[in-house]
């Protein structure tokens, strides 16, 4: 089952109490993470006050959809379901407290995955090293996460990326041995999808 369940109203409130009927779902969000971005510093100094304020704006709906996941995983978890969260691994957002405590307070495992195991190009057709951070309640998943490394030997060999420059397969399906049999890990850092 794949259903969005964050918007920038919070969550649907109904999906907690279906969540609740579901014993040992998992779940994964990756939100808008663009908010969080180091490069906002730099669009604040240039734009000025009023870039801050639609910035503070659009910072607490991110702090909004991320405590209604929060609560989301509450209820997977007490079903004895798993959850996992990922950004990209230089979001600002990492350091939200809400986050943090999160992450420590459901014993979660962190894992810095690299795009070009994954097929992911820039424009130009190369390789492009993106990283990305996920923590998640599953062992095992982070297991299979960590071998996605960049094996270019030099940087050189890896073209650049920057977001929406790039192209090809991000997240695209991968399949990897882990406890004798495949785990299909198949595009699921989509946006709010469980």
């Amino acid at each position: 089952m794949s259903k969005t369940i964050i918007t920038k109203k919070g969550l649907d409130i109904k999906l907690i109490g279906e969540a609740k009927g579901l014993p040992g779902a998992s779940a994964h969000a990756s939100l808008p993470c663009t908010c969080w971005s180091t490069w906002q510093a730099m669009s604040e100094h240039k734009f000025g006050q009023e870039y801050t304020d639609k910035l503070k704006v659009r910072r607490d709906e991110s702090r909004q959809m991320l405590e209604s996941f929060i609560r989301f995983a509450e209820a997977i978890l007490a079903g004895g379901g798993e959850v996992s969260f990922g950004w990209p691994k230089t979001c600002l957002g990492w350091h939200l407290p809400e986050l943090m405590e999160m992450i420590t307070r459901f014993d979660m495992h962190s894992v810095i995955v690299h795009s070009c195991p994954l097929g992911m190009t820039n424009t130009e057709g190369e390789p492009a090293l993106k990283q990305w951070r996920f923590v998640t309640t599953l062992a095992r998943m982070a297991a299979v996460l960590e071998p996605l490394k960049c094996a270019h030997e030099e940087l050189e060999d890896v073209g650049a990326c920057a977001g929406l420059h790039c192209a090809g397969r991000e997240g695209a399906a991968v399949e990897r041995e882990c406890d004798g049999g495949p785990v299909q890990l198949d595009h699921w850092i989509r946006l709010g999808r469980v």
